[in-house]
């Protein structure tokens, strides 16, 4: 696992121009790099010992160039396909939509309900037009030259509204515009290099910062190769940084310069590789679930038989946050989570969840509920989860979330537990290994009656395909589940409403299944 550190760098006026011309050389040097290697199609070896000769850079920081060149690259792909997936499942989405649409305009008796259907298939209809051709249009980049902006597109696009964006020329933008493209610098770590790195070595216990420069940056500092700040320390992880350098590990530095309340300031990051600790927590004290909701963590403690200790619920609200507002709110969240199961000693269940699809169908779904899946922070609270908890060494099991909460409200929530905790109970038992029968002494009449139901008919297979046969019968609103498990047998629920099918068992003779198993 890998960790970035921040440092504001102290710096004088002719250390910051010394860094600022580093950056700026460096900066056109990866540009070069950029069209050398997937303009021009030049052989990396070849282009290496061209750029070394030529430019008087080490191998070190060519290595470090071509990196970052590849790294941008890669990034772009990757954003390109993600692109393309996402146009792909929501043009499969309007097109189920039309098909929908189009057999309600059949079924409508009345003129003016076809009519505004027939108006709504239209318009469906060029946004499929739009979305092909936006998928055509990314497949076609994919197979060109890389489109990279060096310098972000926002800062490019600003010089098209000059007044807008506060410059009083062209001039003016394109002086930050050029100052932004040579604002950073990456300097490369190896492992077993002293300090961890060869051309950008922190030493900790003098405090200093010593960064080999290149030829054009060393004429500003009076020919001396190396630039020497001192004071530099890390608020955040200098004890992780001392460790890593302790295990001889690859130690990698950035060097940011920022515009900073009209003032250029300089940044040192640092990254290194975390040994993780050992495993502290154990199954066989039990565990806890986590069901993440849009405005909560619901989390329950079970024993390692699957009984349920207690459950708790974590709030947060999301609403009108910025990024790094929902970041810092769910980090806090998580680290809450992994300190009580570290106190604890047991392991965290969460489910491994998917909202990639649904994302897609947003345009088809409703207003609200496309709202609450737009800020659904799944993935970042998963991920800070799973850092907080390899560094405190507390045990992630992920499992699959099938029918979690329908099995979780149908056997412990009912007039027990609310739905959210119920999952939690799941969650945490399906991490344990439980199996979850579809029969308890618990339930009402009427669930008990349809529970046998979907076990008689669900073939000897996997548990799961009962609760499959189960599920519809529940409905898919949360809201009627409570009256519909606790309402009274009616005669047809009494009734056979699922047909029993012959099941092979493992001698290969055919018998009916009569009774649940687990």
């Amino acid at each position: 696992m890998q960790s970035t550190f921040e440092s504001r760098l102290s710096l004088d006026d002719s250390a910051l121009a010394i860094l600022m011309a580093q950056a700026d050389e460096l900066s056109r040097l990866e540009r070069q790099v950029f069209v050398a290697l997937y303009v021009k199609k030049i052989d990396v070896n070849v282009l290496k010992r061209d750029f070394i000769a030529r430019c008087g850079i080490t191998a070190r920081q060519f290595n470090a160039l071509r990196i970052n060149v590849q790294g941008k690259v890669a990034a772009w792909e990757e954003a390109e396909k993600r692109c393309i997936d996402t146009f792909n499942g929501k043009l499969k989405a309007a097109q189920k939509k039309v098909k929908t649409l189009q057999s309600k305009r059949g079924k409508s008796k009345k003129a003016d309900e076809r009519k505004r259907l027939a108006f709504v298939i239209h318009q469906k209809k060029r946004r499929i037009a739009t979305l092909a051709a936006r998928i055509k249009k990314h497949e076609a980049r994919l197979t060109g030259i890389p489109s990279i902006c060096f310098g972000s597109r926002d800062l490019f696009r600003r010089q098209f509204h000059l007044k807008e964006n506060g410059y009083a020329d062209h001039a003016a933008w394109l002086r930050e515009w050029r100052t932004a493209r040579g604002s950073q610098f990456l300097s490369l770590g190896s492992r077993g290099e002293t300090l961890g790195s060869q051309t950008c070595q922190y030493d900790p216990s003098k405090q200093t910062l010593r960064i080999r420069l290149t030829q054009a940056a060393a004429q500003l500092n009076g020919g001396d190769e190396a630039l020497i700040i001192n004071n530099v320390v890390f608020p955040h992880g200098q004890s992780r940084i001392e460790a890593a350098q302790a295990m001889k590990t690859a130690v990698s530095t950035r060097i940011v310069i920022r515009k900073t309340r009209g003032k250029w300031v300089a940044y040192a990051l640092i990254s290194v590789d975390e040994i993780a600790p050992q495993i502290r927590t154990c199954r066989f004290k039990g565990a806890i679930g986590v069901d993440l909701n849009a405005r909560s963590v619901t989390l329950a403690w079970v024993k390692p038989d699957g009984n349920t200790l207690r459950t708790d619920t974590l709030p947060f609200d999301l609403n009108r946050k910025s990024d790094k507002q929902v970041e810092s709110l769910l980090s806090a969240v998580a680290h809450d989570v992994v300190m009580r199961a570290s106190a604890s000693g047991v392991p965290i269940v969460c489910e491994k969840l998917d909202f990639g699809e649904k994302k897609k169908m947003l345009g088809e779904a409703g207003a609200r509920y496309a709202a609450m899946l737009s800020g659904f922070a799944y993935a970042t609270f998963y991920r800070l989860l799973d850092r907080c908890a390899v560094r405190q060494g507390v045990e992630v099991i992920v499992v699959n979330p099938a029918f979690t909460s329908i099995l979780g409200y149908a056997k412990f929530g009912v007039g027990r537990k609310s739905v959210d905790e119920a999952a939690a109970i799941a969650i945490a038992r399906r991490g344990l290994g439980c199996t979850e029968r579809l029969r308890s002494r618990a339930m009402s009449p009427a669930l008990r009656t349809m529970l046998m139901q979907a076990a008689r008919a669900r073939h000897m297979r996997h548990v799961w395909s009962g609760w499959r046969r189960f599920a519809p019968w529940l409905g898919k609103s949360r809201k009627t589940w409570a009256s519909r498990c606790t309402e009274k047998v009616r005669a047809a629920d009494a009734s056979p409403a699922i047909a029993v099918v012959p099941a092979k068992s493992r001698k290969g003779a055919i018998r009916k299944t009569s009774r649940a198993t687990g």
